[in-house]
């Protein structure tokens, strides 16, 4: 099956219509799914330093203030060691509940009434190009949008912006430097369900993703925004 483009209102009037006849296996599929994936992220938090390291982000700032950088380090590497587990298992359950809405949508578009043990067989053979290819995309975005935050903090931070010119200035600095993460993570949102739909590989989803965006950049953009 081919992904054609729609308008934004038939995209969500057909995707409730499709949900509203094949949630019962889609809930359940995400109960089991999700509910170990949040065990894992409290075993994650569980890792000593971890959240007394939170704690004292939000109760105690002045103490973590004081630390020269080494400490700073130690002291929150149990956090980043948990937020990492944590990104990865939350990313992986997420992407197989969408490919199992995607082919859920698939089987109800083809007539058939999906169940549970069916929807969730489906799902495992997609899953695995379009989980890399969902970690991949999302890697790349989220580290350009970043290094592009880094570009415009470190001037922003020396200078500041003494004057409404100066923040004018800033402002437009930060939309530049921080687009191009935007752009790549709009672009290559679709490779999950190129994946899932159309069987592709991780390039081909990742090539496919940007076809079917290219044009519609902005439709896609603020469709993204409002789910």
């Amino acid at each position: 099956m081919r992904i054609l483009p729609r308008p934004l209102g038939s995209v969500l009037n057909e995707a409730l219509a499709s949900l509203a006849k094949v949630w019962r296996p889609l809930v359940a599929l995400a109960v089991v799914v999700l509910i170990p994936a949040s065990l894992a992220t409290l075993a994650a938090f569980s890792i000593p330093g971890a959240i007394e390291f939170v704690e004292a982000m939000i109760l105690r700032p002045d103490d973590l203030a004081g630390l020269d950088t080494e400490e700073f380090l130690a002291r929150s590497r149990p956090f980043l060691t948990a937020m990492a587990i944590t990104l990865v298992v939350q990313a992986l359950a997420t992407i197989y509940v969408f490919v199992a809405c995607h082919r859920a949508t698939v089987a109800h578009i083809k007539g058939d009434k999906p169940r549970f043990g069916g929807l969730a067989r489906s799902a495992l053979r997609s899953y695995l190009p379009a989980a890399a290819a969902g970690l991949i995309s999302g890697a790349a975005a989220v580290g350009l949008f970043f290094l592009g935050l880094t570009f415009w903090s470190v001037p922003a931070a020396t200078v500041g912006t003494p004057t409404a010119t100066a923040g004018l200035v800033a402002l437009i600095l930060f939309v530049a430097l921080t687009a191009p993460g935007l752009w790549l993570g709009t672009s290559l949102s679709m490779v999950t369900s190129a994946a899932a739909v159309e069987g592709t590989g991780v390039v081909k989803a990742m090539q496919r993703s940007v076809r079917l965006v290219r044009g519609r950049w902005w439709a896609t953009f603020w469709f993204l925004v409002l789910v």
